[in-house]
């Protein structure tokens, strides 16, 4: 699972790096699914790791689909790997979701952001 938490900073690492469409989808709505029943009642933030993820429009619909039923339990979302296309599908998903996120190009910077005050 791609998935681990911070219970004591209340931050969850998603990582999707190198997945392909398919993949994508089904680990996300594990991990979705998981937030919802584990995470319920919380708020946290969410690192995000898609270095290398290939996204279809499948792929884009279901993640803003799932973002959308998590979406008033993040804080905030710090995603790596953002890159050309991806930015625009990326920030298609956020605002869908109503999500503050922020792109960065390594996963200490996302964290630094994280969890300052």
């Amino acid at each position: 699972m791609p998935v681990t938490y911070d219970a004591a900073k209340k931050i969850v690492f998603v990582d999707y790096t190198n997945m392909k469409p398919a993949e994508l989808m089904a680990e996300a709505q594990k991990v979705h699914q998981e937030a919802r029943t584990r995470l319920a009642g919380q708020r946290f933030k969410v690192l995000v790791d898609i270095t290398g993820v290939v996204m279809n429009t499948e792929a884009v619909q279901a993640l803003k689909a799932s973002t959308k039923r998590t979406g008033s339990m993040i804080e905030k979302t710090a995603v790596v790997g953002v890159t050309g296309l991806k930015k625009v599908l990326a920030d298609a998903i956020a605002k869908f979701s109503g999500t503050h996120t922020k792109y960065f190009g390594t996963k200490d910077e996302a964290l630094r952001w994280l969890t300052e005050a």
